[in-house]
């Protein structure tokens, strides 16, 4: 994925969480029920969250790329950047 990918799949994610309109979906559940509910909204803003901090690292490569940072080659980042291993 690039950063623009990532920044999609995490406002898809919320949007996904946003719309099942929390665990309860209007209906009385048991408290297992609320448990397990909270536990996956839990795992998928975790998800989010990883996928927005991938495009917002993804951005700053590339800002760092066009104000010519890779130039001088003394940037830590500079082997990252090129796709050193």
């Amino acid at each position: 994925m690039n950063g623009p990918e990532h920044y999609r799949e995490a406002e898809r994610i919320l949007a996904f969480i946003a719309a099942r309109k929390g665990p309860m979906n209007g209906q009385v559940q048991t408290h297992d029920a609320v448990l397990a509910a909270m536990a996956i909204i839990d795992s998928d803003l975790r998800e989010a969250q990883i996928h927005a901090t991938l495009a917002v690292a993804a951005a700053s490569a590339q800002n760092i790329r066009r104000n010519g940072a890779l130039e001088g080659g003394t940037d830590e980042w500079a082997d990252v950047l090129r796709g050193a291993e």
